[in-house]
């Protein structure tokens, strides 16, 4: 507060300066006829209006509409509060902040709400529903508050009606996760005359798979996620299988002809399947051996068995 002449100017945007404040005003005056010393008292009140401002409504009328697991979105233009109006000057009580909150004014963890990236004075509310609980129509209130104000001064802010009304979840297996397989080991010998070993195949495991979401949950107990795939299989470093190893889609024919095939071979099964990642793993190990059971008799020469003395060097055919 300052004095000038016969006026008392009064000025500040320092919000702490609310208050009642009791001016004196002392004046001195010396006359011929004596001398005098009036006063005058009263009382200057400083409000900041912010404190009781009124927020205008923010439009969420439309609501969100939204099917459980996926993600939807509804734009709302900034507050305006009614000091901004009368000042015309932008945000003059301080930011706000949103919040969409029950009728206990409890958070809605699933719903956030940001500032749109490109565009002055836009907020997007995002919904992102994963619980079978929050089925239906949901009366919630977008919730907008002064930040100077809220704690510090108990304004109320202003609650909007905002209606997310959440469908049912589809079926949808694509997220499915799967458990690996047990190695598996087949022992062959050298011309055993050949087998078909089954590829070992990584299964979905349906309390990880249900635990991913809600599409998946819905697909359970039916129609259930077929576990069908595709199967490349090569050897653990990637290079191609021998000649005696043949992948016939679901399964690898084992016919070790001779003693190339002998040793331990160690198998990649990279599995394309119809929903979910693929999966690669060495899980299936060709163990082939050679054991010489027997060797037969070989008939004795029968030709070129007489040798002269002092003849030439003689070779009998052993063959």
């Amino acid at each position: 507060m300052t004095g000038s002449g016969q006026k008392l100017t009064v000025q500040t945007s320092n919000i702490a300066k609310h208050n009642t404040y009791t001016v004196s005003l002392k004046n001195a005056i010396t006359h011929t006829d004596g001398s005098w010393n009036p006063t005058m008292t009263f009382v200057v009140t400083v409000l900041d209006p912010c404190r009781t401002t009124a927020i205008n409504a923010v439009d969420v009328a439309a609501g969100i509409t939204l099917q459980l697991g996926n993600t939807a979105t509804l734009d709302f233009l900034e507050a305006v509060d009614a000091v901004e109006t009368s000042s015309s000057i932008k945000a003059i009580c301080g930011p706000k902040s949103y919040v969409v909150v029950d009728s206990s004014d409890v958070a809605i963890t699933w719903i956030s709400i940001a500032k749109k990236t490109g565009v002055t004075g836009t907020y997007t509310i995002t919904a992102a529903p994963v619980l079978e609980s929050f089925i239906g129509a949901n009366n919630y209130k977008l919730w907008t508050t002064l930040d100077n104000y809220k704690t510090a001064y108990s304004h109320a802010g202003r609650k909007d009606t905002l209606v997310v009304t959440v469908q049912d979840a589809v079926c949808d297996c694509s997220g499915v996760v799967r458990d690996p397989p047990a190695l598996v080991t087949h022992n062959g010998k050298v011309a055993d005359g050949g087998t078909t070993v089954n590829i070992p195949v990584a299964t979905i495991n349906e309390v990880n798979s249900k635990a991913v979401g809600p599409k998946i949950r819905k697909c359970y107990p039916t129609p259930g996620c077929s576990n069908a795939a595709t199967f490349v299989v090569k050897r653990s470093d990637n290079s191609n299988l021998p000649s005696f190893l043949v992948n016939t889609g679901t399964a690898v024919t084992v016919t070790p002809l001779n003693g190339d095939a002998v040793g331990e071979h160690l198998l990649r099964i990279v599995m394309t399947p119809t929903y979910g990642t693929v999966q690669t793993y060495d899980m299936l190990k060709v163990v082939i051996t050679c054991t010489i059971a027997s060797v037969n008799d070989v008939a004795a020469p029968t030709t070129g068995l007489t040798y002269t003395l002092y003849a030439t060097t003689h070779s009998i055919d052993l063959s």
